[in-house]
């Protein structure tokens, strides 16, 4: 719907997408909290994030982009519930008052 809000798809790239989705946001945003709050890292622009075995170098404006979209999408879903929860409660009220005039008319 028009007043739902828009969602911004984040322009980073395929492997960085893929490594957020499978540690999801909470991890994501740890670590850009503890790579801002450390500026001993590779440098102030990226991070590391990886198992043990494996460590890939991520972009911080990559993870902030994603962290952003990401809540974008939440608060589109909370729009359409929020639509829908109206959608009932008008239709609940508009069964209320026509079984009232039901009643009255007969």
């Amino acid at each position: 719907m028009w007043w739902w809000r828009k969602v911004h798809k984040a322009d980073i790239p395929l492997v960085a997408r893929v490594l957020f989705e499978r540690y999801g946001e909470t991890v994501v945003a740890l670590l850009l909290a503890n790579a801002l709050a450390e500026h001993t890292q590779l440098s102030t622009d990226t991070f590391r994030l990886g198992g043990m075995w494996e460590k890939t170098v991520v972009d911080i404006d990559a993870a902030a982009g994603w962290l952003t979209e990401r809540a974008e999408l939440a608060e589109r879903r909370e729009d359409r519930l929020e639509t829908v929860e109206w959608a009932v409660l008008i239709f609940v009220v508009v069964g209320v008052v026509a079984d009232v005039l039901l009643v009255l008319h007969h």
